[in-house]
């Protein structure tokens, strides 16, 4: 019916509610099921601008400049090593699986919960916080402040706009234009960014601030271990924050890459990749090639070693997608050697751990 009547301002506005309440479940699969039946340019229009609304206040994350604070955060980067001992690539993608399973059947049971109670949080557009009568930090009023909750009903959004746009493209690329598999890709990657650069933002405009509250909270727990010293409290506190921005930036892309990669959709996504040229978009677009089981030339993982090197926060992000595609394919030792040389990561036969394991048993 939808389908039929896609001219009429009774249908028009019924499209709208969906696409608005794209947090529901409900309202996505009617969305994907319209898609499936009409691919009218209003239908694909409303969705990519519902996504453009989400934090279109904010930069997308570049991770160049805007990741600066974070490599002044830690004197030493965490060593990234490549154990062969631990490589065997079915166990690790069937480990990889079942895990998914499991965050999947949590989400499901997360969001069914969430869409039964009716609780809504108010539009993020309409909040604008004054930190300072809260408690908080003073930061910046050159954009929007977020209460926790807005942040967290936005940022969800932002992933669900993502799982449609990436739906939409990979399910129906054979009859979409190339202007419209474009604009479904670029947005794609950039509502997550934009999400990612709030994140940031917020954290380099009171990165003290953060730390402070963190050594706070180690000294409550574990203030009457006197072996914990002022040093190794303020080195933990650092660390936290590296170890949270890395799974963020990790995550983000990863969600990114399963979310549009499809070997159809990969020249498109090169295109929009190029076209950003940033560090993020880069990382996005490896992300995608390894996702698929596609090796990258050792002169392009080169390139982007080189390019990275002045950002510890991308070369790392790039160490870790590297690592990935090493444990859950298959690749040859020689081969991985030869790409743990280029990328910067150590290659071991067994951990260290395990290494000093046994030479404890023979003693």
């Amino acid at each position: 019916y939808l389908s039929d009547n896609i001219q009429s301002d009774m249908v028009s506005i019924i499209i709208s509610d969906l696409i608005n309440g794209i947090d529901k479940r409900r309202n996505m699969n009617i969305l994907m099921f319209l898609t499936h039946h009409s691919k009218h340019e209003s239908i694909l229009r409303g969705i990519i601008d519902k996504s453009k609304s989400l934090f279109d206040d904010i930069q997308e994350s570049r991770m160049e400049f805007d990741t600066t604070f974070i490599d002044d955060i830690v004197d030493k980067l965490p060593e990234i090593s490549y154990v062969k001992s631990e490589s065997d690539s079915q166990i690790n993608r069937r480990k990889q699986a079942d895990f998914q399973d499991d965050i999947e059947d949590r989400y499901g049971n997360e969001l069914n919960h969430s869409e039964s109670d009716g609780h809504e949080v108010s539009d993020s557009h309409d909040v604008e916080v004054n930190k300072q009568e809260e408690g908080e930090a003073d930061l910046s009023t050159t954009k929007r402040l977020r209460t926790s909750s807005v942040f967290l009903k936005e940022f969800g959004l932002t992933m669900k706009a993502l799982e449609i746009l990436g739906q939409i493209s990979k399910n129906y690329y054979g009859s979409l234009k190339v202007d419209q598999k474009n604009q479904l890709i670029t947005e794609a990657v950039s509502a997550p960014l934009r999400a990612l650069g709030y994140t940031f933002s917020m954290l380099s405009e009171d990165t003290q601030y953060v730390l402070d509250m963190i050594k706070r909270n180690i000294q409550e727990k574990f203030g009457h271990d006197e072996r914990l010293t002022k040093e190794e409290i303020d080195t933990l506190s650092r660390k936290a924050i590296f170890s949270f921005t890395m799974a963020m930036g990790y995550n983000v892309i990863k969600r990114i890459s399963s979310s549009i990669g499809s070997p159809y959709l990969f020249p498109v996504i090169e295109g929009v990749s190029r076209e950003k040229g940033t560090n993020a978009s880069k990382l996005i677009s490896l992300s995608t090639k390894f996702d698929l089981g596609v090796s990258s030339s050792l002169d392009l993982l080169k390139e982007l070693n080189n390019e990275m090197s002045s950002s510890a926060y991308a070369s790392s992000l790039m160490k870790a997608f590297v690592l990935d595609y090493l444990y859950m394919f298959e690749v040859k030792d020689s081969e991985v050697q030869r790409i743990c040389n280029i990328s910067g990561i150590k290659y071991e036969i067994v951990s260290k751990q395990i290494a000093l394991d046994r030479i404890q048993k023979v003693k």
